[in-house]
């Protein structure tokens, strides 16, 4: 492989584990030194990898198979060669005091528990020499910001080093549209998201299935389609992180809502719209830390003839917002409601239950259906 480092989205069980395994086990073979590690999800899916690879070992004949060590669990290891292959489970501490590695493979790195601090502790094992890291994964169609898909998008978009490889629908030749058609028999249509994607938006969107809202009324009201953002808004933009539809009108009224985060694993959002069409005049939708959201919630507000307007403040993202937008003193912050109705004096911003967000969800599912 003429890559360093090889990013692989994939569809399920087209025996893209049986061709890394088949991979490392050459390389153990036929290169000296050789300190090869396989992460998997769990300890089962590891010890499955390197199963593939004992299998494959035991399928060479005689005079090509180097003398291997007594098996021992997680590891195959032939010493005349002084190479080796480990098979690790995903937990926080996988990879840790392995020293540099020749290959590491994460595989189906999507579905890992702990992929960003495995990667964080890996990366610096293939840096120190000249080691390869392979990350191979299906679709987690429940996770839209996970380390995987940002190394991918960041591939595509040649903002990292990592070699990005496709493998969709179609590229097994028994998998046909009429395969397909049969499966659709088989499987609930979630199953059939999660296992089957044919472009790569099919595999970097959240599945669709089972969703609380009507897609198709989703659908219709997208078509309808927002304008383009603004080109040169009278606003400080920060190199286009916030988006402005329509600038504000003057003795027009204007609501504003803040859904901060801490910017790490999830992004912060927030939106302006006309307190009677709805219509969105602004969003700014950053990885921004709630503190450094709140200062550019308060500058919307402001512009917007001081909109209406309130936050979500769990967690430490919104501590933080809720701290800046008490110290700015940002005007016409709206007092709590409870799940009622009914006023609660001198609270700001929401803390989001499950039972709020039902009902929340529940009102905006009314108006999705009814198409408005």
């Amino acid at each position: 492989m003429a890559h360093q480092l090889v990013i692989i989205l994939k569809n399920r069980q087209i025996g893209c584990t049986w061709l890394v395994a088949g991979y490392a086990i050459w390389k153990a073979i036929f290169r000296k030194a050789q300190n090869i590690i396989i992460i998997s999800k769990g300890e089962l899916q590891a010890a499955e990898v390197l199963d593939y690879c004992r299998f494959m070992y035991e399928s060479l004949p005689e005079w090509l198979q180097p003398i291997r060590d007594k098996d021992r669990m997680g590891l195959l290891a032939f010493p005349e060669l002084g190479s080796k292959i480990r098979a690790l489970s995903a937990t926080s501490a996988a990879g840790v005091g392995f020293g540099a590695a020749s290959l590491v493979i994460f595989d189906e790195n999507d579905f890992h528990p702990n992929d960003e601090d495995n990667y964080v502790e890996v990366k610096p094992m293939i840096d120190a020499g000249s080691g390869q890291l392979v990350i191979l994964s299906a679709p987690n169609r429940t996770r839209v910001n996970s380390t995987f898909k940002r190394l991918w998008r960041g591939a595509r978009k040649n903002e990292n080093n990592f070699h990005p490889i496709m493998l969709p629908f179609g590229v097994v030749p028994h998998h046909t549209d009429e395969w397909f058609a049969e499966r659709k028999k088989e499987y609930t249509p979630k199953d059939l998201e999660t296992r089957y994607f044919k472009t790569e938006q099919e595999a970097l969107s959240v599945t669709t299935a089972g969703k609380f809202f009507d897609m198709d009324a989703l659908g219709i009201i997208a078509s309808r389609g927002l304008d383009r953002p603004m080109e040169n808004p009278d606003f400080d933009t920060r190199n286009g992180l916030v988006k402005i539809y329509r600038e504000p009108v003057a003795g027009e009224q204007y609501i504003a809502y803040a859904d901060p985060s801490m910017g790490k694993e999830d992004p912060s959002h927030v939106v302006i719209a006309n307190a009677f069409t709805l219509e969105e005049y602004a969003h700014y939708h950053a990885m921004k830390p709630g503190g450094e959201v709140a200062v550019v919630f308060d500058e919307l507000v402001r512009w917007y003839n001081k909109a209406k307007n309130s936050f979500e403040g769990n967690a430490q993202g919104g501590q933080a917002f809720r701290e800046v937008v008490e110290r700015l003193n940002t005007p016409n912050q709206q007092t709590r409601r409870d799940p009622f109705g009914k006023l609660i004096p001198g609270k700001k911003g929401y803390y989001m239950t499950h039972p709020l967000k039902r009902e929340m969800f529940g009102n905006l599912g009314n108006l999705i259906y009814n198409r408005k």
